[in-house]
């Protein structure tokens, strides 16, 4: 109810100042509100009046800006001359990657098959810098290429492949190295077939005290008595950076390596950095580490149960003072919580990844 009081005093205070703008003076009776549709018409029209000034404004800047561009082109065909500066705007204008340089991106796609879309653009536009936009290239790669995992070609993880339709593009030298790579991968996946049917063997004789690795060899756990809790097991994550935050350290300066966040920073940039088939390894050594926790947990455990069963008194001693009668129960005594472990990135933490075993 306020609110339409005030609009309604707004509109009598405008009404008044219109009517002394053309020089006569209203009394409060004299004051004629206008109508709602009234009001309305009168701010569209107002609102109709002012976009089409602004738009006028623009337009005006715009004509200025398009004069002002070419009397700069104009400028710099006289410094240059009229064949690089046509030039250099045509190569603005242009941004599909050209028919003779698909051949070129075909020939990266097969070589780089393990990286990433990105990855892929950037090496081409390295080496034919402004022969195409960055969509332009990616819309190509995904036109000529597939990305897919075959296990015929021992992946790992999902790769690029040329389609088989744009194969007449390949050169002879590409297709000699992405033969050497297949069978490198191949030896390499009956390596981890043999090395996994090993520790297959190992583990059904009876080894508790280890697991198969993310390479299909069997890893021994570290030492472990069960005196203390063992540490949590950690992400593929988690033991990348406990592995590499040495090595980055190292790289930076001795007071650069206090700067936590920048240490982080480099370590996150170098695990986006890895390829599928890197991850997949660390992601082994996850799978490995939850073997070894669920191993030692259960060591904990049982010594714990060994220890409460020895620390338990004698029946019918148990109760009864040094004079015979019964005290009841007696009150525990209060103990001393553990700090808490840590299991953050840091180098507190005394995990680490095994060595591999010397055959």
């Amino acid at each position: 109810m306020r609110a339409a009081e005030k609009e309604v005093e707004l509109m009598e205070k405008l009404a008044i100042e219109e009517a002394e703008k053309e020089g006569r003076t209203l009394s409060p009776d004299e004051i004629k509100l206008p109508m709602f549709k009234e009001s309305q018409a009168k701010k569209r029209a107002e609102q109709q009046k002012k976009f089409l000034e602004d738009r006028a404004l623009l337009e005006k800047n715009v004509a200025d800006i398009d004069e002002q561009i070419m009397e700069i082109q104009k400028a710099l065909r006289g410094l240059e001359g009229n064949k690089t500066i046509d030039t250099f705007f045509k190569a603005k204008a242009n941004t599909d990657i050209p028919d003779n340089m698909v051949g070129e991106l075909a020939n990266i796609i097969a070589r780089m098959r393990s990286q990433g879309m990105v990855a892929i653009t950037d090496e081409f536009l390295s080496k034919f810098p402004g022969k195409g936009s960055k969509k332009s290239i990616s819309q190509k790669i995904e036109a000529i290429g597939v990305k897919e995992k075959r296990a015929e070609e021992g992946d790992t993880a999902p790769c690029w492949y040329v389609r088989a339709d744009n194969d007449h593009l390949l050169t002879k030298a590409t297709k000699a190295h992405m033969e050497d790579a297949r069978k490198a991968r191949l030896a390499a996946a009956s390596e981890k077939n043999n090395k996994k049917r090993k520790a297959d063997d190992e583990a059904s004789e009876g080894r508790a005290d280890g697991a198969i690795g993310p390479e299909g060899d069997f890893v021994e756990f570290p030492e472990y008595n069960g005196e203390e809790e063992p540490h949590e097991n950690k992400k593929a994550f988690t033991l990348f950076c406990k592995a590499t935050r040495r090595e980055v350290k190292n790289s930076l300066s001795p007071s650069a390596r206090k700067n936590k966040d920048r240490v982080n920073s480099i370590l996150k940039d170098r695990w986006y950095a890895l390829n599928d088939e890197e991850k997949q390894v660390w992601k082994g050594w996850e799978v490995w580490d939850a073997k070894r926790y669920e191993y030692q947990a259960g060591i904990y455990e049982k010594r714990g149960q060994k220890k409460s069963k020895s620390s338990s008194p004698d029946k019918g001693t148990a109760s009864k003072s040094s004079h015979g009668h019964d005290n009841g129960p007696s009150i525990p005594k209060k103990s001393i919580p553990k700090k808490p472990r840590k299991d953050s990135v840091g180098e507190g933490s005394t995990l680490s990844i095994p060595k591999k075993r010397k055959p």
